[in-house]
Formats: structure tokens, C-alpha cells, sequence
């Protein structure tokens, strides 16, 4: 009985051992395979992260450049450059035969200018030459002798102590459609700068 039972525990083990190592094989397969996708997995997370950084990192860059220019900011300073340009352009063309005082300044004619909004407009770049301080183009239009300048070379070393802080304020702050004017020409402030036409050119006869 022992005899004819051996060939069959026999098989039975076999079977048992063939089983074992099939599932160990399916096990260790599944094991490989699921250690590989966790491993993708986490290089493809590294990968997203630093992708994301990378990007954000750009992000800020091209929001903190100082050379960036948002559109809503070039339509602010269009809109401020339009209005300004809107301004002067109706104080060239507005009336100025009399003031909100009630005075009558003499008519552009019989102070000498054929072309009162030529002038004003030759007044808007003059503000612009003392804003800039682009003593070249003031000096081009100045009848020498004045204050003591008999030429533009003197003129031009002068010109910081001429062309001061207050001088430039009374400069911009000239409304172009109240210049007072007479027989001598038309002048800005009260006094401080005298203009006349000779030949068709704006110059300036005192600076005070």
C-alpha cells in the first residue's frame, strides 16, 4: 500500500511545487509592475512640478518687468496725452479779445503778429524747449542783446541762472488764450518774457 501511495504523493507534490512557483512568478511580476508604474508615476509628477515652477517663475518675471506695459496703462497715458493735447488745442483756438477781468488786450495785428494761432502754437514748443531744457532751440529764437547777453554763446553759459525755477513755472502755467499783448508784442507772465514777429520768426526781446 505504501508502495503504490509514494508515486502519488509524489505527483501531488509536484503539482503542489509547479503551483507554488507559478503564483510566485505572477506575484513577483505584479510586484516588478507595480514598483515601475509607482516609479513613473513619481518622475512624471517631478516632471509636472518642475514645469509648473518653471512656468510661475516666468509668470512673475513678466509681471515685475519693468519694461512691461499693460495695455490698461498705455490707454491711461494715451488718454492723459489726448486730453492735454485737447486742451491746449482749445485755448489756441478760444477767444482772448477779452479777459475774465474785463480787460481788452490790443488786437494781435497792432502788436505785430499776422498769425496769432501760429504763435500759440510756436508757444506750445517753447514750453516744451524749457521743459527739456533744449537751450539751443530757445537760443535760436532770441533778438541779442538781451539781459546783458550780447550773443548765444553767453546766453547758453547763463542759461541755469536765466532759465530758473521760477521762470520755467511762469513758462508752463501761460494759458495760451489769455496773452496779453500791446504795442511792444505779446508777452508771458507778467513781464517776464516779451515776444515779437520780424520776418515771420517768434523771438525774444527781454527775458526778465
Amino acid at each position: 500500500m505504501i508502495g503504490e501511495c509514494s508515486p502519488k504523493i509524489d505527483i501531488v507534490a509536484k503539482k503542489y511545487i509547479l503551483i507554488r512557483e507559478h503564483f510566485l512568478w505572477i506575484w513577483y511580476f505584479c510586484f516588478m509592475g507595480l514598483r515601475f508604474h509607482m516609479m513613473m508615476l513619481t518622475i512624471l509628477g517631478m516632471m509636472g512640478c518642475h514645469s509648473a515652477s518653471h512656468n510661475e517663475e516666468r509668470g512673475a518675471a513678466a509681471r515685475y518687468d519693468s519694461t512691461n506695459i499693460t495695455p490698461a496703462n498705455q490707454d491711461s497715458a494715451n488718454t492723459h496725452g489726448a486730453a492735454a493735447r485737447n486742451a491746449e488745442e482749445e485755448q489756441i483756438l478760444a477767444q482772448d479779445s477779452v479777459f475774465e477781468d474785463g480787460s481788452r488786450p490790443t488786437t494781435w495785428a497792432n502788436a505785430g503778429f499776422d498769425d496769432p494761432v501760429r504763435f500759440k502754437r510756436f508757444l506750445v514748443k517753447y514750453k516744451e524747449w524749457a521743459r527739456r531744457d533744449q537751450v539751443d532751440s530757445i537760443a535760436a529764437h532770441i533778438r541779442f542783446p538781451i539781459r546783458g547777453a550780447g550773443s548765444a554763446a553767453w546766453f547758453k553759459e547763463q542759461y541755469p541762472h536765466i532759465f530758473n525755477r521760477h521762470l520755467k513755472a511762469v513758462i508752463f502755467r501761460q494759458r495760451l488764450d489769455r496773452i496779453f499783448r500791446n504795442g511792444q508784442g505779446a508777452m508771458i507772465g507778467n513781464g517776464d518774457i516779451w515776444f515779437v514777429e520780424e520776418r515771420g520768426r517768434y523771438l525774444a526781446t527781454a527775458v526778465n
